[in-house]
């Protein structure tokens, strides 16, 4: 079988959907896939990789969207996509050039087409920056309404969970409504993390809280701040975020801290780690907090559930779904599990869930038997 994984970003563009579609490849080439990636690059370019799959680089950005529209090598990647022949075309996540581009030209291009979402993003609305909200979801209507007949259009739909508590499973609601069929295929554990399995260091020697995500409004890094400084561990446990890179908002992040009464000794802001060099920031810490406006299933999550450490998390996506840790709805919450899982009972009773369930459902290889599985059911209904 040949298959073509398009993806907006793809390593070393740390992100984590690029990371998600990096194991894709590596799962579906175990099964004798020739996978090929196309992704974004700074110029044209094709390259084979050593881990086994061919990647195709095109100069263009943006998507379906009146705020950042398609830009760049527009006619080059549908060029590319109208003259393959691929058995399958798997688009990874709406709302981005790689993916809408195919949606554009659907009857044009040969082979099957699958949308992998990682989360609907045309309905967000959020109390922080409402106007720019608001604005938001206003441009994105146009793509909205295309929902249904794009739906009706695919050979195939997957899901990362069944369900999930927000606008971010949106497209799974509408599918569910229209009776198309869909798999549920989660992310898988990184190899990172599987090679860091299990983690033994036990509850009395785990020191600190930490948040992880990149210094921008929507990751909610104020939120846990708050919720840090309503809690009993303010100025007594260390809060280290680790982002991508220096931002404003860190140095808004910074100003709030201080405002709140967090000495500089208990805050700490750090940039530009590895997701490997991340791994003992998770198995030393007693909490993985989590305040982002909006997510679907995210690898840091994942990440804390193999690992051992207990999350704390602002409902959204699928959060609530997953074990191995709490969601809630306001900061005062936050704190009170904050202070609540201080017990060892506690944190030892969410600490294995999650490490089971990182196991069972998230581990390579039961996820490259549903992966593989749902696509050749795929080939098989359209009678491929």
């Amino acid at each position: 079988m040949n298959i073509l994984i398009t993806t907006p970003t793809f390593p070393p563009f740390n992100s984590g959907l690029g990371n998600a579609v990096r194991l894709q490849a590596l799962m579906l080439g175990q099964c004798g896939v020739k996978v090929t990636i196309a992704t974004h690059g700074e110029r044209r370019e094709t390259l084979l990789h050593p881990e086994g799959y061919s990647i195709e680089r095109f100069a263009v950005t943006g998507a379906n969207f009146l705020a950042t529209p398609l830009k760049g090598d527009v006619c080059g990647y549908t060029q590319y996509l109208k003259q393959s022949r691929f058995d399958l075309i798997l688009m990874n996540a709406w709302q981005n050039w790689a993916a809408d581009i195919v949606l554009n030209n659907l009857r044009d291009i040969a082979g099957k087409k699958v949308m992998f979402s990682h989360g609907l993003a045309t309905n967000i609305l959020t109390s922080t920056n409402w106007f720019r909200s608001l604005a938001r979801y206003v441009l994105w209507r146009p793509y909205a309404w295309r929902l249904k007949g794009i739906l009706r259009t695919l050979d195939g739909f997957f899901v990362l969970a069944p369900d999930g508590c927000d606008s971010r499973f949106d497209d799974l609601r509408l599918a569910k409504r229209l009776k198309v069929p869909f798999h549920v295929i989660p992310n898988a554990l990184p190899d990172y993390t599987l090679n860091s399995m299990p983690s033994n260091l036990p509850w009395e020697k785990r020191r600190g809280l930490i948040a992880i995500g990149a210094y921008h409004w929507t990751k909610g890094h104020d939120f846990v701040l708050r919720a840090y400084a309503k809690s009993q561990a303010k100025n007594r446990e260390t809060l280290t975020f680790y982002g991508q890179s220096a931002t404003v908002e860190l140095r808004a992040l910074e100003r709030l801290a201080n405002s709140l009464g967090i000495e500089s000794k208990w805050v700490k802001f750090k940039e530009d780690l590895s997701s490997h060099e991340l791994v003992p920031a998770y198995q030393n810490a007693r909490l993985f907090l989590s305040g982002s406006h909006t997510e679907c299933q995210p690898l840091t999550v994942l990440d804390s559930m193999a690992l051992g450490t207990p999350f704390v998390a602002r409902a959204t996506g699928c959060l609530p779904l997953m074990a191995g840790g709490i969601t809630v709805r306001s900061e005062q919450e936050m704190a009170l599990e904050i202070d609540r899982l201080r017990d060892e009972v506690a944190f030892t009773k969410l600490a294995n869930a999650g490490v089971a369930e990182a196991e069972h459902t998230h581990h390579p290889d039961q996820v490259k038997h549903r992966l593989w599985n749902s696509l050749k059911n795929v080939l098989r209904a359209c009678g491929s």
